[in-house]
Parts: C-alpha cells; structure tokens; sequence
C-alpha cells in the first residue's frame, strides 16, 4: 500500500523535472510556419485528390447504369371515365298564341325531352345516340289529333289517349369511324341529314322557335333524318381549311318528297362545304347540296333536290368577345317526276346580333312557292329575343307572322333547359 502511494508523487516528479518551468510559465504559441508544417500530417486527403476520388465514383456509377437494361416508361393512367358516354338532357317548354281571324288557340306543354349521348368507342370510333321524347298533346293542338286516332269514335278518349302518350324518337344513332387513311371519314347510321345549313341543328339548337317554313315544306316539319351510309373526304391543303366533299345512301328521303314511293330503292346524296376563319371569332362558311332519287317500277316517279347555303359570323374585338353578328341564308329548288310533278322554290335569310353576353335577337324571313307554273307563295317573317341566364338556361319570347290564305299572328314562349355534360353552344352564341 505504501508502494502505491508513493509511485504517483515520483512520477509527477519526473515530469516535472523533464520540462523545467513549465508549471510556472504558460506555453509559448506555435509560430505560422510551425503550424503550416504540422497541418498536412493532421488533416484528410487534399480537395484534388477528393474531386478525383468523386469523379472515379461517378464513372463506377454510370458503368453501372449502362448494365441496367432500359425499358420504356409506363404509360399515363387514363382516367377512368375515358370511354364512358357523355350525357346531356334537354328540357324545351314551348307556349303559344294564334291569331287567325276571330279564331284564337292558345297552348302550352313540354313540347320534347331529349337525352344525347356521346362516347368515344375506342381511338378509331365514336359514336352517338340522341333520344327525343316527344308530347303528343303539341301535336294535338296544331290539328292532327283526327289524323293520329281517325278509327276512335269518343272524342274524349282521344284526347285522354293523347295528353298521356309520348312518344320516343331515336333522333340519331350513328357511329363514325374517324382514323381512316387519306382523310377518310365514314359515318354509319342514323343522322340528321347534312343537307344544307340549319338542317343539322336539332330544333331546340335554332334561334327561333321552330324551323322556317321553306325548309319544312321541303325536308319535312322536323327536318331531315335519315339512316345510311355516308363518307366524307376532307381536302388536304396548306392553310389546312375544312373542305369537305361528302355522299351518302339512304333509305327514306325527305318526307314531303317521298309521297308517291311505293319500292324501296335508294336516295343519293352529295354535299360540298367549306369554310374558313378570318379573325377571333369571325368565320364564314358556306355549301351546295344534291339529293335524288328515281323509283324503280316502270312508271316515272322520283326527284331531285339541290340547295346552296351560306353562313357568316363577324366578332369585333374592339366590342368585346360576348357582342357578334351572323347573317344565315338558304335556298331550295325541288324538281318532283311522275304524277303531279312540279318544280318548287324556297328560301330563307336570318340576320341575329349579340349585343350583351346574356342577350340575343334574331330576325328571319322565309318564302315558299309550290309550284312555279301556278305561284303562290307563302311567306313568314319572325323576331325573337332569347335571355341566356347562364350556359344551362335559355328564356325566349317571339313573335312570327305567316302569310298564305289569311295572316296568322303568333305570340310564343320558349324556355330551354340543358344539364349534364353541356355541349358547345350553338354558333350563334359566344358564351
């Protein structure tokens, strides 16, 4: 134990006696050049010598990635309502007043219902089903309740029969095949007829409360729809301008015309159509249109139906986007073969301003002329102001005067209700 005790004071002597005076004077400071001469023993590897150490490790990196076989990125998830239809109702109110002489016949009813789908099938296909639900009772009070239930005998229970019945329509139900070769389009179905202008628009679609009178008298009160085959060839050229060249076959034809058919042989059609834009917003279009057909008995029975179209749409931009003009016209001639062949004449010219975004007002003149040898015409003129609360909701007010044996004045109503998946509004509208 005293061993031990002693060891610790020898050795701290010893220490002491090696570095004399050091507990009584503090160190003196290294000099620079001593520390300069000390610093590479103490510190790492240099900075050239890490970047090169970095750069070796890099080049071992990008060895390595090169082994890694590359395979090729997976593709964007589509969303998962891609190839599911787009639906769109359609509510159309319509009410009336006619005067004609002393006679008044007021009205109101939900004049359609119509349900649109539109889906794309697949990335060469799309196709499209248009449903209209139609009130009769519109069709009873414009008189063609006797011809729609001429075997009743109680006046009652026609009515009755009528005001509970509607009516549905497969309006349209077509697909198009749009990825053929050489600007190709083939379109396979029922369609709304692409014979000149307006025809292609559905009746709540139209700036006035129906169709003029010189294209029902021709292509029948709700236009012309047909089923067929049709192919479309769009012209390729260096301003890439839509021009179409289009013909078809059918199997019904326009109603009026199609009076006194009684085999069922085909209806040709041919339509040439281009348009161009000359400005944001500003377009003009026009085109020719040709439709026949000759019945195959012996006996002459048949026609031939032409029109020309034109459309034009001016947006200044020093009024602003929501403020446009358009002036629409049509024309029809009509050469009827077989018993009471006749050749007719028909037109109409529309002219619409935009003055506000929610504000518009249309005006049309139409004239019809049966036959040529005998002229008689009959004529309409309208106004309409349409009030677009928004997109989805379209009020209107209209007045229309239509000239044949007497003057009829009639006072309409029209209210439009869209929901879904809202389709482009019509080009009489910048919304």
């Amino acid at each position: 134990m005293q061993i031990r005790c002693l060891v610790a004071p020898v050795a701290l002597t010893l220490l002491l006696a090696g570095r004399p005076g050091w507990a009584d004077e503090p160190p003196e400071p290294e000099s620079d050049e001593d520390a300069r001469e000390e610093e590479p023993e103490d510190e790492g590897p240099s900075e050239v010598q890490q970047l090169r150490d970095e750069l070796e490790l890099l080049k071992l990196r990008l060895g390595a990635l090169e082994l890694v076989p590359i395979q090729p990125p997976a593709p964007a998830a589509a969303p998962q309502n891609v190839f599911n239809p787009r639906i769109t109702g359609f509510i159309d109110l319509v009410g009336a007043l006619s005067i004609e002489g002393e006679e008044l016949h007021p009205s109101f009813d939900v004049r359609a219902f119509e349900l649109d789908f539109r889906a794309d099938i697949d990335p060469f296909a799309k196709a499209v089903v248009v449903l209209g639900f139609e009130n009769p009772l519109m069709h009873a009070a414009e008189g063609h309740a006797d011809e729609a239930f001429a075997g009743e005998e109680d006046p009652e229970h026609v009515a009755e029969a009528i005001g509970e019945a509607w009516l549905s329509v497969v309006e349209e139900a077509n697909i198009s095949f749009v990825a053929l070769p050489a600007h190709l389009l083939l379109e396979l179905g029922l369609v709304r007829v692409d014979f000149g202008g307006l025809n292609r628009a559905h009746l709540h679609d139209v700036p006035h409360l129906d169709y003029p009178g010189a294209m029902t008298e021709l292509l029948g009160e709700e236009g012309w729809g047909d089923a067929g085959v049709f192919l479309r060839y769009r012209l390729h050229n260096p301003q890439s301008l839509p021009i179409d060249f289009k013909v078809g076959v059918m199997s019904r034809g326009p109603e009026p015309l199609m009076e006194d058919r009684e085999t069922p042989t085909p209806i040709l059609l041919g339509r040439f159509a281009a348009s161009g834009d000359f400005g944001a917003g500003s377009l003009i279009s026009g085109g020719a249109s040709y439709a026949g057909w000759r019945d195959a008995s012996a006996e002459l029975r048949g026609f031939h139906l032409a029109s020309a179209d034109f459309l034009l749409k001016i947006r200044s931009p020093r009024r602003g986007q929501y403020n446009s003009f358009y002036l629409q016209g049509e024309a029809y001639f009509a050469n009827r073969q077989g018993v009471g062949g006749r050749n007719s004449l028909a037109g109409f010219l529309g002219v619409g301003v935009q003055p506000a975004r929610n504000v518009f007002v249309s005006l049309r003149g139409d004239a019809f002329v049966d036959d040529l040898d005998e002229p008689e015409v009959v004529w309409g003129v309208g106004v309409a102001t349409s009030l677009h609360t928004t997109e989805f909701l379209r009020i209107r007010l209209a007045y229309d005067l239509l000239g044949h044996e007497d003057l009829e004045h009639r006072f309409g109503l029209q209210v439009t209700a869209v929901f879904g998946s809202h389709p482009v509004e019509p080009y009489w509208v910048n919304r």
